[in-house]
């Protein structure tokens, strides 16, 4: 019988303990009593000093109940890795977390063992040209039924989540802190648009600090949730290149955005692709990466308004033979920036537009 709930969020709580340790401790004592009637030297055997003193400590005290209250009261859900509704693709990676705290909900597809889910991170510093491709694509990524994942840093990560946000699409944010201590704490109202239409996690305790150490491993977390990792810039240092990384060992793609030779923020970006990450460009390089694909109209239309109904009619009738720029066009027709580009990319997805490049647009023939 594997361990309850209660005993798992007593032993996410020491914060010395993940998943791996906790299977450890039920292959060897299988329930709840077994476990807490174990004498330290017994668990420090099996663990370490270390680990077996927070384990003893784990099983005489109330914090837990501390947590649990808190969360409760704060609408957040406490998942342990064995639950249902934890997700599939996290749960199958070397070391998931023990227990995921969730604000917002997670969809049906966004718990499955293949999820629609991209993970997208850059520099935090990043240039304006990587913060608008960021959001560009993002928006076009998510109005086609991707889940952006992200870390809610500044630059290019809250970038992602606020162009998934505009194109009314669904985005994820892992934390490197507890739910109710977010960081960067300027973020705070960006993280509850975000809990209001998706959802936000951590694998750390409510009140955690935003610790460094923390960071790598909530990076790990961003990609065991996708598919695939794209890095939009980062320098060769970057903690970016961490999670890409982190994608490679649990077997995702790796994807990136190439930058000019020579600009420091693009050596980390740069590298990635010369050791073989797929080079992104367009919303479609990324389709195409993933293998997945969205469902166009059987026979190509003629080229009218045709059956383009709502802002795919508006966009559509904006574009001409000469190409023209996303803001452009939403200057010409008063429609938002997030609306103008999930219409091009469906637009685009229909063979009714094409890109042709720098965020420019015409008419297909």
């Amino acid at each position: 019988m594997p361990f309850s709930a209660e005993t798992l969020i007593r032993l996410h709580l020491t914060e010395r303990l993940g998943s791996r340790s906790v299977r450890l401790l039920e292959r060897e004592f299988g329930t709840d009593s077994r476990l807490w009637a174990a004498s330290e030297s017994t668990l420090a055997a099996l663990l370490g000093p270390k680990r077996g003193r927070a384990v003893r400590e784990a099983s005489e005290g109330q914090a837990w109940k501390e947590e649990a209250a808190l969360a409760k009261r704060q609408g957040i859900r406490l998942l342990p890795f064995t639950h249902a509704g934890y997700p599939k693709a996290l749960a199958a990676i070397y070391d998931p977390p023990l227990v995921l705290s969730v604000l917002g909900e997670l969809t049906p597809e966004e718990i499955a063992e293949e999820p629609p889910c991209l993970g997208m991170v850059g520099a935090r510093r990043c240039s304006v040209p990587a913060r608008m491709l960021a959001q560009r694509l993002a928006g076009e990524l998510a109005s086609v039924g991707l889940t952006v994942v992200s870390g809610l840093a500044r630059g290019v990560d809250q970038a992602a989540h606020r162009g998934a946000l505009e194109a009314d699409g669904r985005t994820l944010a892992v934390l490197g802190s507890g739910l109710l201590n977010p960081y960067p704490p300027e973020a705070k109202p960006l993280l509850e648009k975000i809990a209001a239409s998706g959802a936000v996690l951590s694998e750390f305790p409510l009140k955690a600090a935003p610790l460094k150490h923390h960071f790598p491993r909530r990076n790990r977390v961003i990609s065991g949730l996708s598919r695939g990792v794209l890095v939009v810039e980062a320098a060769r240092d970057s903690g970016s290149l961490i999670t890409a990384d982190w994608a490679l060992e649990q077997g995702r793609e790796v994807l990136a955005c190439p930058g000019r030779a020579g600009e420091p923020l693009a050596g980390g970006v740069n590298r990635l692709l010369r050791e073989g990450a797929a080079l992104v460009e367009t919303a479609g390089d990324v389709l195409e990466a993933l293998g997945m694909e969205v469902e166009a109209p059987q026979e190509k239309p003629s080229v009218s308004a045709g059956d383009l109904k709502g802002p795919l009619r508006i966009v559509w009738g904006a574009l001409g033979s000469d190409p023209v720029h996303a803001d452009e066009v939403s200057a010409a027709t008063g429609l938002e920036p997030g609306q103008v580009t999930a219409a091009l990319v469906q637009l685009e997805l229909a063979g009714r537009a094409k890109a042709t490049g720098g965020m420019h647009y015409v008419r297909a023939r």
